[in-house]
């Protein structure tokens, strides 16, 4: 096969795997859109390039409260202030992910007092303990469960403090 062909080919085949992944975003129902533009807003903060979404891996959604882990990657985009996934910005090449869990309660096509965390995806075990620990649903105020016991919120609180 000959040079140019073959770079023609890696070109087209890298172009095609970055919009499967915007166009995938633009397909995501608007509460996924908005829990990853978190992600985005939260990964930005100590990235060098834009980060953009790539995918999502894991979600869990329970009584109205979602958890969802997002991967994202830098961009060749620079960071403008603009938190949320650009069409525009394609993958740096040969990077690692960095995986964000954004959870919360769902309200309409967002989520309410979210607790957001990004990391380098290397380094996902320092934080799984302290994700499972953030992103496991508790009763709302008001909102009793058959299995609760009186004073257990308290107790729960003051654990966490």
């Amino acid at each position: 096969m000959s040079r140019p062909l073959l770079i023609l080919l890696l070109s087209t085949g890298a172009l095609l795997i970055t919009t499967e992944a915007q166009q995938s975003f633009q397909s995501l129902h608007a509460l996924f859109q908005n829990t990853i533009n978190r992600a985005i807003q939260e990964a930005n903060k100590d990235a060098q390039h834009h980060m953009n979404y790539a995918n999502t891996r894991a979600h869990k959604e329970e009584q109205g409260h979602l958890e969802l882990r997002v991967y994202l990657k830098p961009t060749t985009c620079q960071k403008t202030g603009v938190d949320k996934h650009r069409d525009e910005c394609t993958f740096l090449d040969k990077v690692y992910p960095t995986v964000c869990v954004v959870c919360g309660w769902k309200s309409g096509s967002d989520i309410t007092n979210p607790y957001t965390d990004c990391i380098p995806f290397a380094n996902i075990s320092e934080r799984e303990a302290i994700w499972n620990a953030e992103c496991t649903p508790t009763p709302r105020k008001g909102v009793h469960s058959l299995m609760s016991h009186p004073g257990e919120d308290e107790q729960r609180r003051q654990r966490l403090y």
